[in-house]
């Protein structure tokens, strides 16, 4: 589900937010989600880190000159260190914005929404119930998590008035808290995981069958085939899997829907026969042909276990036929 930053991620323990970092962006990437920032939020969290690095820098070249000073020998001696500072918040910026997938468009300012307070969007409840619905309804989850530093007592009347059957919206007061609710319920979700769970030489094998038969049945419609040839046949032999992605969305009903996205190579032979033969050309003729399909594989799970396999869906690229 996508997020609402409502306070920038606390820069004073930058091991312990690298690591809740690194997690939440796993999830976002994994969900398929993106982070959404008041921009007075980014540029606070932005001016805190430029501080917090100065503020280390200034400790670590004092911790220096003492130890310069209290080693004489010029072999221990160490430089003070320098660091061009708008160069590492622009680096800050940039690995704020890949790792929480913030878009510039993602970024929104006090006038893109209408807050009747006149606030620059600090409090959750300056927010409109309208946009905070209309958010919700963009995900397909139909829900949104908003993580902030208001008590879960001031989210009450939020949460009363904006959670019906239809959309669903969250509060958590810390990006930890988020993790713990709703990221570790998908750490399963692996490749790995994948590929125990989910017979796809199944799929590729139905893919096979119905391709086939919808090119047998569709063949002799072709008023070139029927005029030239007395046989022409077209089967699919294999399936070549060259890429496999996957994206997971938590639904209101508690069920995870698992949408895997597959890129594969189509081993095709072709075998046609001539109504009428000459000296200059074979009646019978037989090549091999390479295609690519792009396969969509809908799979729901609840309670780890697999309930249901919608419909596959694929795609061939470059098919004449």
């Amino acid at each position: 589900m996508n997020l609402i930053l409502q306070h920038g991620p606390s820069v004073a323990n930058l091991m312990v937010i690298h690591d809740e970092l690194k997690c939440l962006g796993e999830y976002l990437v994994k969900t398929d989600s993106i982070t959404i920032m008041p921009e007075e939020v980014f540029e606070r969290t932005q001016r805190t880190y430029y501080s917090l690095i100065k503020k280390n820098v200034s400790r670590s070249n004092l911790a220096i000159k003492k130890l310069n000073y209290n080693l004489p020998s010029k072999r221990f001696h160490q430089p003070p260190i320098e660091l061009e500072y708008e160069n590492i918040g622009v680096e800050f910026v940039e690995y704020l914005k890949q790792t929480l997938k913030i878009q510039d468009n993602n970024f929104i300012d006090r006038e893109s929404f209408d807050n009747p307070s006149g606030k620059d969007c600090q409090s959750i409840k300056d927010w409109s119930l309208e946009n905070l619905k209309s958010l919700c309804q963009r995900s397909k989850e139909k829900q949104l998590a908003i993580i902030g530093t208001e008590s879960k007592a001031s989210f009450t009347e939020i949460a009363k008035e904006t959670n019906t059957l239809d959309y669903k919206i969250y509060y958590y007061e810390s990006i930890k808290d988020f993790i713990a609710a709703h990221v570790v319920k998908i750490e399963f979700l692996t490749e790995d995981w994948l590929s125990e769970n989910i017979d796809f030489e199944f799929i590729y094998d139905h893919i096979i069958y119905s391709e086939n038969k919808r090119i047998r049945d569709s063949l002799f419609n072709i008023p070139d085939v029927k005029a030239n040839y007395k046989s022409f046949s077209y089967i699919i032999e294999q399936i070549q899997p060259l890429d496999r992605k996957f994206t997971v969305h938590e639904m209101l009903d508690k069920r995870l829907i698992i949408t895997i996205s597959i890129s594969a190579e189509l081993g095709i032979e072709i075998t046609m026969e001539k109504s009428k033969a000459s000296r200059f050309t074979p009646s019978m003729t037989k090549m091999k042909k390479c295609l690519y399909a792009d396969i969509e594989v809908v799979v729901m799970l609840k309670d780890k276990i697999i309930i249901d396999m919608e419909e596959i869906q694929y795609r061939v690229i470059d098919h004449n036929l």
